[in-house]
C-alpha cells in the first residue's frame, strides 16, 4: 500500500477548547510550513518505508519508488495507490 499526506504547522482553528462564553486562544505563527510524507506498508510483514519531502510532486513519488526498488531488490513488488493522485500520474 502508498499513500502520502500534507502535514502542516498552521494551527486547526475549528478544533480549538476554551471555556463556554471565551474565545479560544490560539499562537498564530505567521508562516504555514509544510512537509509530505510519502509511506509504503507491506501488508503481510508490516515493513513500513516513509520518506519525507518539500512538495507532493512527482518526482518526490519517483524517489520513493526508488526506495521501495532498494529495499526489495528484484522481488516482485505490487503497489496499491490512487492513480488519481497528481504525483503518481505521468506527464504528457
Amino acid at each position: 500500500m502508498e499513500d502520502e499526506t500534507i502535514l502542516r504547522l498552521f494551527p486547526v482553528l475549528r478544533r480549538a477548547w476554551s471555556l463556554r462564553g471565551e474565545q479560544a486562544h490560539l499562537p498564530i505563527t505567521g508562516r504555514n510550513a509544510k512537509r509530505v510524507l510519502f509511506a509504503t506498508i507491506n501488508l503481510r510483514t508490516g515493513h513500513r518505508i516513509c520518506l519525507r519531502a518539500a512538495n507532493m510532486r512527482q518526482e518526490n513519488f519517483h524517489t520513493l519508488l526508488h526506495e521501495v526498488r532498494r529495499r526489495y531488490g528484484k522481488r516482485a513488488v505490487y503497489m496499491l495507490l490512487d492513480a488519481r493522485a497528481v504525483p503518481h500520474r505521468r506527464e504528457e
